[in-house]
């Protein structure tokens, strides 16, 4: 992508862009990651009081030249940014040229900031002055049913943009004041929605802009710098997919509200971005959560959700398993880095990062299958400078708490919540590494296990559907992830999912293993005898290691104790499921990728030894 800056009337590229902290707008695009790979291409024509006779056509024709000199013409999507009558300057010049951009599979973007495009009644004053000097470009931007120039050129444009013939896409932003510094309000602002505003859907007035500061953001977190970002990345989208996330490093996609990252980053995959990515939303309305809970975002709350492919190699399929543990171990690293002074950062199976006990951050992991093996959606909610209120009053619901103090500012927030987004991709790239290198968790055990708030403590372990499932000491997490609870007999299991409630100190534990669901009884059918096997968890069912692999068991397999039959996907980890009995598989009762409910049969086997059933 190649995005082209044009200034306005009375300008340059060079001061046209640059804030009131010294930062051009094209240094700030030029700066983001998501957009790495677009060039970044500044044109400066010539406008000045004593311009004289120099005018629009002759701009569009040294653009034309340059386009042809720098091979702009060469990309396959142009983004115009233009101010004022740089978009006058763009728009003829596209007209005038689409023979040049007819190429298929091309897209041209405008992202209007401030420009008339049926002129300015400040340009009629402006006209006078013109006329004095013979400023010949002044008198194209009247705004004037006689302006007969730009009356045509709006008419060709429009007739262009519906025409179909070239793909067109844009995004329009007007000023709210003539001059916020001196503010009237019997004066206009110089560029009206009404012309400002005309030739794309939702349209954007930039509060407390003027004509000259909309078209200088200045940082990172202004609106119009984010819109741009916003827009850019689309077109990306649009027709360009392989550009985003190139390499290994990934890119950063910018939203301003979404429903749920996690949602919108499977939008993206299935249609065809490529990974690794970031998706982040300054706003998050719907995320999703535990036990049917929602995480909002908002002002000093960190949504966002990281994106990485996975092959079908066996380190990395099983890594895929163990995210969530090294998930929250990079969360935890990333707060400690973010606030050295927090000394009580700790973790809670499977998934949630607390201070001080209260909550300060939770993961949801989403896997689905990819292009050549598998991409791992790990969606992150953080609260960095505020502590949202919950209404939700459970007893399992644990209060908040966020990395830092609230502040006033809402620059500061925003500033935090990046600094947050940043903190944690190289934490949790190397955690993921770690787990890939070690084919496992390895020492990242044994960090979990120090950092888990309720270890050694008798903890309640909650069901998918909010239901007790145990009361047992926790005794930790296995090789797998999964959590080790130990009852008042000595007896101890291992869980795959659910949520962990730490219990008061006179709690006891269950006096041994609570019953386990393994099965209906055993049925006698003309002297043969049946089991049928059941899901201990709500989840979803895959008879396969991976989408090339081979059914673990089908019917008429021989399956012995222990043996893996099945996996089923539930509270985001992938969990091994095996066989209570030895027997041959006579009917498999669910079909791969569906989804399963608790105690839900999953086979039906024939029994071939005496193997006791509980």
């Amino acid at each position: 992508m190649a995005v082209v800056f044009i200034h306005g009337i009375l300008s340059n590229g060079e001061n046209a862009w640059v804030g009131a902290e010294g930062d051009s707008w094209p240094q700030l695009l030029h700066a983001e990651s998501a957009l790495s790979h677009a060039s970044i291409y500044v044109y400066t024509y010539h406008t000045d009081l004593f311009s004289g006779n120099y005018t629009i056509s002759d701009a569009v024709d040294d653009l034309k030249e340059r386009f042809r000199l720098d091979a702009v013409h060469r990309y396959k999507q142009i983004l115009f940014v233009c101010h004022s009558m740089g978009g006058i300057v763009a728009r003829k010049f596209l007209v005038s040229r689409e023979a040049d951009f007819s190429e298929p599979d091309r897209t041209i973007g405008f992202f209007l900031v401030a420009s008339p495009s049926l002129g300015s009644t400040y340009a009629n004053w402006l006209g006078l002055l013109g006329d004095a000097l013979g400023q010949s470009q002044a008198k194209v931007l009247k705004f004037s049913q006689s302006n007969q120039w730009l009356n045509d050129l709006d008419r060709e444009f429009m007739n262009l943009k519906e025409s179909g013939r070239l793909r067109i896409v844009g995004k329009e932003l007007v000023e709210q004041h003539f001059n916020r510094k001196a503010r009237f309000p019997f004066v206009k602002a110089i560029v009206q929605p009404i012309s400002g505003a005309r030739y794309f859907g939702e349209q954007f007035k930039v509060s407390e802009s003027d004509h000259f500061s909309i078209a200088k953001p200045g940082h990172r977190s202004a609106i119009q710098h984010r819109q741009l970002c916003d827009f850019a990345s689309r077109m990306l989208g649009i027709r360009s997919a392989d550009l985003i996330g190139g390499g290994n490093q990934p890119a950063l996609l910018t939203r301003t509200s979404l429903a749920s990252t996690n949602d919108e980053s499977q939008r993206l995959i299935d249609s065809g971005h490529r990974l690794p990515f970031i998706l982040h939303a300054w706003n998050q309305v719907n995320g999703k959560g535990k036990l049917g809970r929602t995480w909002q975002g908002g002002a000093g709350v960190m949504t966002a959700t990281w994106n990485y492919g996975f092959s079908l190699d066996r380190s990395e399929f099983e890594a895929l398993g163990l995210l969530h543990i090294a998930t929250a171990l990079a969360v935890r690293d990333a707060i400690v880095e973010l606030n050295p002074a927090l000394t009580d950062v700790q973790l809670k199976w499977p998934n949630d990062v607390l201070i001080a006990g209260k909550k300060v951050a939770g993961i949801l992991i989403e896997i689905r299958r990819d292009v050549g093996g598998k991409a791992a959606s790990i969606g992150i909610g953080m609260n960095v400078c505020r502590v949202p209120q919950v209404k939700d009053q459970r007893d399992n619901v644990l209060p908040p708490a966020s990395v830092f103090n609230d502040f006033a500012d809402d620059r500061a927030r925003e500033l935090h919540v990046e600094k947050a987004v940043e903190a944690i991709t190289p934490h949790l790239e190397r955690r993921i590494k770690m787990l890939i290198d070690s084919r496992g968790l390895g020492a990242q055990r044994t960090e979990y296990e120090a950092l888990d708030y309720s270890m050694g403590r008798v903890v309640k372990l909650l069901s998918a559907k909010g239901e007790t499932t145990a009361k047992g000491y926790n005794r930790g997490i296995t090789a797998q992830g999964q959590l080790v609870l130990e009852f008042a007999g000595g007896t101890r299991r291992e869980y795959h999912s659910g949520e962990v409630t730490s219990l008061r100190a006179e709690d006891s534990p269950d006096p041994d293993e609570p019953p386990q669901v393994k099965s209906s009884p055993v049925k006698a059918i003309g002297g043969k005898q049946y089991f049928q096997i059941k899901s201990p968890m709500v989840g979803t069912f895959y008879r396969a290691e991976g989408p090339e692999s081979p059914p673990l068991v089908q019917v008429g397999s021989h399956v012995k104790v222990g043996q893996k039959i099945c996996l089923i996907s539930a509270m985001k980890i992938m969990n091994v499921i095996e066989s209570d009995v030895e027997g041959i598989v006579e009917a498999c009762l669910v079909q791969n990728g569906q989804a399963i409910e608790f105690e839900q049969p999953l086979f039906t086997v024939q029994l071939t030894s005496a193997t006791a059933v509980a």
